[in-house]
């Protein structure tokens, strides 16, 4: 929605005697400032999301690990085997939701501060040139969803747990001789 309101500011009747059109200026410079209300409420939505997920996330990780450990080392029974093999499938599954939708918010991010650099600000006067730097410098900070505040969840989560999580399962299978 963001990105519309920012694509319709360069797109006008007659963009050629734009500059000196009042009520096109005014235009602009209610919808920059409405741009800039809606980002600041998406930051606020992005902070409560992080709020909620502080403790989940590692919540779901620790215990996807433990458990996957606790069924590589714990007792060679198959019902036991299976039911924590689903308990350690739901916890992945859910880190990976997670990383999706954190890839997503950054993804969108980024494309909220892409419109912003390609509207046509040259048809603008001051004051909306003002606006359009404020609300350009503002989106400049990287909104992302974290755990913690320590862990990053999008994408680069997914490669880096599996960079560590599978050497370590190779290297326990091999010690204890199962492959």
């Amino acid at each position: 929605m963001l990105n519309v309101r920012l694509r319709n500011l360069s797109t006008g009747p007659d963009l050629r005697y734009a500059f000196n059109d009042v009520g096109y200026q005014e235009f602009v410079k209610t919808e920059l400032i409405s741009c800039i209300k809606l980002h600041q409420r998406l930051i606020r939505c992005v902070e409560a999301i992080n709020n909620l997920l502080y403790f989940p996330i590692f919540y779901y990780s620790a215990s996807a690990v433990l458990l996957a450990l606790a069924i590589i080392l714990g007792p060679k029974t198959s019902a036991s085997a299976l039911r924590y093999g689903f308990i350690v499938m739901g916890a992945f599954s859910l880190i990976l939701v997670f990383c999706i939708l954190g890839q997503l918010l950054e993804n969108e991010f980024e494309k909220v501060f892409v419109c912003g650099c390609n509207t046509a600000w040259y048809l603008w006067n001051t004051d909306n040139r003002r606006f359009l730097c404020l609300f350009l410098c503002k989106t400049q900070k990287e909104m992302v969803l974290s755990s913690s505040g320590i862990v990053t969840i999008n994408y680069q989560l997914l490669i880096s747990l599996y960079r560590a999580i599978y050497p370590t399962l190779i290297f326990l299978l091999q010690v204890y001789g199962t492959i």
